[in-house]
């Protein structure tokens, strides 16, 4: 790679790790009763991992599992119902969370079907003595968790191929042109071309991601992973970002591997989300457009992604 090439999240997330493992107690009871598959979103409170799991308010029309779910004490929150679990209370959320400690490591994506909770997560090769640590340490240890697949990242579009014949997926590409303040360096450290790949938003509203650039970093809040990549573990803070995943967040919209870049002042942003939240996931969109108007957004690009190309998930 040379100065003035941004290498791309493929190349610099070129490892992968498949886990899956038993999901315990009444979510492992309700997730073997529902014959779905509960979506997973992780938030980070008090830096800890916190997993929030999905319930359709479909589903509740049979007692026993509305009994189940208010056993969770979930959270109804927009026809969602909502069931939290951090790392003190559930063995998955801590093992996740020993995986998502490592700088590189970014999870694509989660769910639970019947009793068993299913985990895709890419690094960059650099971390695999870390990656192999936390098998070593947790895997070996907790009985019924297994790695499913390690090796060679099969790419984040196959592997949500992969995911969309279990889920039907949908990608959304929406791209800006943000104000000239966000661009600059106190809000941009990052520079004019990068590319990044999130790992989680704080409740501090940072986002902290994978990065990758085409120059050298070193502003507060980022740390190299791989300099030769110009690859860097990143916190940043994006007002747009920020309202949506709290909207996301609030009517229980999952988003899977969530990319992102910035080329010639254009920023783009891709969404990979079930099939069956477009609608309300594009609403939610055209509010914030109205309430941003600033960042001049539009989208660019929307498909299921069966019908979609590689290609067409621009930041990668």
């Amino acid at each position: 790679m040379t100065q003035d090439q941004v290498t791309t999240m493929e190349e610099t997330l070129d490892s992968q790790i498949i886990i899956t493992g038993p999901v315990g107690g009444k979510l492992g009871e309700l997730s073997r009763k529902v014959n779905h598959r509960i979506l997973c979103s992780q938030n980070y409170n008090s830096g800890e991992m916190e997993l929030v799991y999905y319930i359709p308010e479909s589903m509740e029309d049979q007692r026993e599992i509305l009994l189940l779910i208010k056993m969770l004490s979930a959270e109804k929150i927009s026809g969602i119902w909502n069931i939290r679990a951090n790392e003190n209370d559930k063995t998955d959320v801590k093992i996740i969370s020993n995986f998502i400690r490592i700088p590189s490591v970014v999870l694509d994506a989660m769910f639970v079907f019947r009793g068993s909770f299913y985990v895709y997560m890419r690094f960059n090769e650099s971390d695999i003595e870390k990656v192999s640590d936390v098998i070593l340490d947790r895997l070996t240890v907790d009985e019924g968790y297994s790695i499913e697949y390690l090796g060679e990242s099969k790419g984040v579009f196959n592997t949500m191929k992969v995911i969309s014949a279990e889920i039907p997926l949908f990608i959304i590409t929406i791209a800006s042109h943000p104000p000239q303040s966000e661009l600059n360096y106190s809000n941009n450290p990052m520079g004019s071309s990068w590319k990044r790949a999130i790992k989680s938003l704080s409740p501090d509203d940072l986002i902290n991601a994978v990065c990758v650039t085409d120059n050298t970093v070193s502003a507060p809040g980022f740390r190299p992973i791989n300099e030769n990549m110009h690859m860097y573990l990143g916190s940043v803070k994006n007002p747009l970002l920020v309202h949506l995943n709290r909207k996301f967040n609030e009517n229980g919209i999952v988003t899977f591997s969530r990319t992102q870049s910035i080329e010639d002042s254009v920023f783009n942003m891709n969404f990979i989300i079930s099939s069956d939240q477009v609608s309300q996931a594009v609403r939610i969109m055209g509010d914030m457009f109205t309430l941003f108007p600033e960042w001049s957004c539009q989208i660019s690009f929307a498909a299921n992604l069966d019908d979609a190309a590689e290609r067409d998930l621009i930041p990668i």
